[in-house]
C-alpha cells in the first residue's frame, strides 16, 4: 500500500512539473511547499466549501492577504489539476479569481487564489439564511461582469478557452457585487488542430448546454448557454434546475409572455422597467437557442448588455429628472403656501417693510445692469452663494443694498422663527447696524430679505482696493473709530439679545460722509455698520446648511462655536477680536491659534500710540475661555478710552477726527427722514 501511494504520489508530482515547465506561469505565481501550505491554511481550520473534487479552505499568506485554497482530492485526474493552473495562469481579468499559486508537493494537489469576500451568487439570490434585497442595476452589472469575464476567456488569448461550467455557484461576489468567475476544473483549451468532441461529458444540469450533452461536441456556444441559463436566473431568483428536477430554460422558453412575465421576481419588477426586463429575458432565450448556430456569439452579448445599459441609463436620467420636477412642484407649492400665510400674519400685525417683487427687481448690480431676479438666475457676475442662500449687491437711487435670497425649507418651525427675527429685525433702529430694508414673500420658490448695506466694505477696504479712492492715509484713528462703530453697532444688538453668529470684515461696512454733507471741507468721515445679522439663526433649522455655515470664513468663528454649533454673545465677541487684529495689521488672519493670530500686531509700524492697548483688547476678546472674555458693551469702553487718548495727545499722523459723533448721528437720521418722505 505504501508503495502504491509512493509511487502514484511521486506520478502526480512529475506529470505537474512537467506541465507546468511548458505553461507560460506568471511570474507573479508562485510555487509553496507542503509546510508553507499547513501554515497558510491554519492546518486547513476554516472549510468554505466543497466539491465532488476537491476542498477549499481559507487561508492568509504571509503579508496579511486572505486567499482560498482549493485541495484537490486523488480522484481528480492528474492533467485536470496542472491545465487549470495553465489556464488560469493565463487568465488576468478583473472578472476573473486571479490565481497567485499552486502547490505539487502536498498529498493533494492545490492551488492558491485570491479570497473574494462576499459568497457566490447562489448564496446571494437562493440562501438559506433569508433572501436579502438585490436591485435591478445590481443583477444587471453582475451579468455584464461575467459577460466581460467569458468574453476576455473566448478571444483574448491564441486559442479560446472555455470555461466549461458557468454557474451561480461559480461565480464570486467581491466588494460592491463585482462579479469574479471562478472554478476552472473542466474547462477546455480549444486548438483549431484539436478534436473539438469528447467522449467525456461533464457539468452542471440545469446550465449545461444540451448539444454538448448529447453529442460532446465543445464549441465557445456551450458557455453562451450556460450564460444564457444565469441571466434568466438573475431576472427571476429561480434555480436553474429547482427541486422537482425542471429546468429553468426549458420552463421559461415553453411559456408564453403573460405566463414569462409572472416568472419575474417581483421584488424588481416596476412598471417603469418591465419593458427593460423583458428584453433582457430575450437575450437570454437568444442564447438558449436549440441551433447552435442561431444563438449569438459572446461578444455579441456583451454589446447587447452594454446597449440595454445606455438604455437604463437614459430611463434613470429620465426618471430622476420627473422625480426632480416633481420634487420641486411640491416643494413650491408648500412654500408658496407658507409664505403667503407668513405674509399675512405679519400684515395683520402692522409689518411696515414687506415689499413686492417688482420694487426687488427695481435694485439694480454693477458691472451688467440687469434686475436681480436675472442675478438670482445666474445672469450677473455680482452673485455669491453662501450657505444662507444667494447674495446680490446692488443700486436705487444711489442707495447700496444688500439682497439675499434664502434657500430654506419652509416647514411650521421655519416660519414661526422667520416672524420672529422678521418683527425682531424691522425694530432694530440704530446709527451703527445696517437696516432691514424689507421683506419680500412674492418671489415664489423663496423669501428675499434687503438690507440697506454701505459705500464701502471694510474687507474691501482693509484687502482690496476700494480705500484708494479717498484722499486721506489709512491712520490709526480712523481704524479706531471704524472699531468703535462696529462694536457699538454689535454692543446694541447684544443688548436686544440679538446674536450676531459671523462676525467678520465683510460684514462691517461704511457709510462714507464728504464735506457736502458735513459742510466741512477737506475732510471725509465713516461711519460703520455692522451687517449681515439675524439670519444665521435660521440656517441651525437646516443641518446641511448649517454645516456649511460652520466652514464658511472659519478663521472668525470661536472654536467653541464649531464644536456646539450654537450661538452665544461670547462667540461674536471672539470674531470681533479677529476683526479688531485685521483693522490694525491690515493683514488676513488664516489660522486658529491664538497667540498666531496676536502676532499679526507685532508688525505694526510704531504710528500708532495705541498699539499696546489694541492687542491687550484684542487678547481679552479671544481668550480661550469664554467666561474670561469681555461683554461688547465693556469692549466700546475700552475702545471709546483709547480713542479719546489718541486725540488728546494731536496725532503725528494729522489724522485726528475732525467730526463730532453725535452731530453725524443726528445728520444721518434727518437724511433717512428725507429719504422716506
Amino acid at each position: 500500500m505504501g508503495d502504491w501511494y509512493d509511487k502514484l504520489s511521486q506520478s502526480f508530482r512529475d506529470t505537474a512539473k512537467e506541465v507546468l515547465a511548458k505553461a507560460d506561469i506568471d511570474p507573479n505565481v508562485r510555487c509553496f511547499t507542503r509546510r508553507q501550505m499547513k501554515r497558510i491554511t491554519n492546518n486547513y481550520s476554516t472549510t468554505l466549501g466543497r466539491g465532488g473534487f476537491s476542498v477549499v479552505y481559507k487561508g492568509m499568506l504571509d503579508d496579511g492577504h486572505s486567499v482560498a485554497v482549493k485541495q484537490y482530492n486523488w480522484r481528480t485526474q492528474k492533467k485536470e489539476f496542472t491545465k487549470e493552473v495553465i489556464i488560469q495562469s493565463q487568465c488576468s481579468h478583473r472578472n476573473i479569481v486571479r490565481l497567485l499559486g499552486c502547490c505539487v508537493e502536498a498529498d493533494a494537489p492545490m492551488l492558491v487564489t485570491e479570497f473574494v469576500p462576499n459568497g457566490n451568487l447562489s448564496e446571494l439570490l437562493h440562501g438559506n439564511i433569508g433572501q436579502l434585497p438585490v436591485s435591478l442595476e445590481t443583477r444587471f452589472q453582475i451579468a455584464l461582469d461575467v459577460a466581460e469575464a467569458v468574453v476576455y476567456m473566448h478571444y483574448s488569448q491564441n486559442h479560446p478557452i472555455l470555461h466549461g461550467d458557468i454557474k451561480p455557484s461559480n461565480i464570486l461576489l467581491g466588494d460592491k457585487y463585482v462579479a469574479k468567475l471562478c472554478d476552472f476544473g473542466i474547462s477546455r483549451l480549444l486548438c483549431m488542430d484539436n478534436d473539438e468532441y469528447t467522449g467525456f461529458v461533464i457539468g452542471s444540469m440545469g446550465y449545461m448546454d444540451p448539444v454538448y450533452r448529447e453529442t460532446g461536441r465543445l464549441s465557445p456556444k456551450c458557455d453562451v448557454y450556460s450564460f444564457g441559463v444565469v441571466l434568466l436566473e438573475l431576472i427571476t431568483r429561480s434555480k436553474g434546475i429547482d427541486d422537482q428536477n425542471r429546468s429553468l430554460a426549458r420552463v421559461f422558453a415553453h411559456s408564453s409572455i403573460d405566463e414569462r412575465y409572472k416568472l419575474f421576481d417581483n421584488e424588481i419588477v416596476t412598471n417603469e422597467n418591465v419593458d427593460f426586463i423583458q428584453e433582457m429575458a430575450n437575450l437570454a432565450l437568444d442564447c438558449l437557442k436549440s441551433e447552435i448556430e442561431d444563438r449569438p456569439q459572446m461578444k455579441e452579448v456583451l454589446e447587447h448588455l452594454y446597449s440595454l445599459k445606455r438604455k437604463m441609463l437614459e430611463q434613470e436620467r429620465k426618471i430622476a429628472e420627473l422625480m426632480e420636477e416633481r420634487r420641486i412642484a411640491e416643494l413650491t407649492e408648500r412654500r408658496t403656501v407658507a409664505f403667503r400665510e407668513i405674509k399675512a400674519i405679519l400684515q395683520d400685525i402692522g409689518f411696515e417693510r414687506l415689499v413686492t417683487k417688482e420694487k426687488i427687481d427695481s435694485i439694480v448690480g454693477n458691472p451688467k445692469q440687469v434686475s436681480t431676479s436675472e442675478a438670482f438666475s445666474g445672469k450677473s457676475s455680482v452673485l455669491i452663494q453662501r450657505a444662507i442662500g444667494k447674495i446680490c449687491m446692488g443700486h436705487l437711487k444711489n442707495i447700496r443694498f444688500i439682497v439675499i435670497k434664502m434657500s430654506v425649507e419652509a416647514d411650521e418651525i421655519w416660519k414661526e422663527m422667520f416672524l420672529y427675527e422678521m418683527i425682531k429685525q424691522s425694530r432694530i433702529e440704530h446709527c451703527n447696524v445696517a437696516k432691514l430694508f424689507g421683506c419680500c414673500l412674492d418671489h415664489v420658490d423663496a423669501p428675499v430679505l434687503v438690507y440697506k448695506y454701505g459705500d464701502i466694505g471694510l474687507h474691501d477696504a482693509l484687502f482690496g482696493n476700494a480705500w484708494q479712492q479717498f484722499d486721506c492715509p489709512f491712520a490709526c484713528e480712523i481704524r479706531l473709530e471704524i472699531a468703535v462703530g462696529a462694536a457699538e453697532g454689535l454692543a446694541h444688538l447684544h443688548s436686544l439679545n440679538v446674536v450676531h453668529g459671523d462676525v467678520r470684515t465683510a460684514n462691517v461696512v461704511l457709510d462714507v460722509y464728504s464735506k457736502s454733507k458735513l459742510e466741512m471741507p477737506g475732510i471725509t468721515a465713516f461711519m460703520a455698520k455692522i451687517a449681515g445679522y439675524g439670519t444665521q439663526r435660521l440656517l441651525s433649522l437646516d443641518k446641511a446648511k448649517h454645516e456649511i455655515f460652520l466652514t464658511e470664513n472659519i478663521h472668525y468663528k470661536d472654536p467653541h462655536f464649531l464644536k456646539t454649533g450654537l450661538m452665544a454673545k461670547e462667540y461674536d465677541v471672539y470674531g470681533f477680536g479677529v476683526v479688531l487684529v485685521e483693522l490694525f495689521a491690515q493683514n488676513m488672519v488664516q489660522m486658529h491659534d491664538v497667540n498666531m493670530v496676536l502676532k499679526e500686531l507685532d508688525g505694526i509700524p510704531a504710528r500708532c500710540h495705541h498699539l499696546k492697548e489694541i492687542k491687550k483688547l484684542a487678547s481679552w476678546c479671544l481668550a480661550s475661555k469664554v467666561t474670561e472674555r469681555p461683554a461688547m458693551d465693556k469692549v466700546v469702553r475700552c475702545l471709546r478710552a483709547v480713542l479719546t487718548n489718541l486725540q488728546n495727545l494731536h496725532d503725528p499722523c494729522n489724522c485726528k477726527s475732525m467730526y463730532n459723533k453725535s452731530a453725524m448721528q443726528s445728520e444721518q437720521i434727518t437724511s433717512a427722514k428725507s429719504a422716506s418722505s
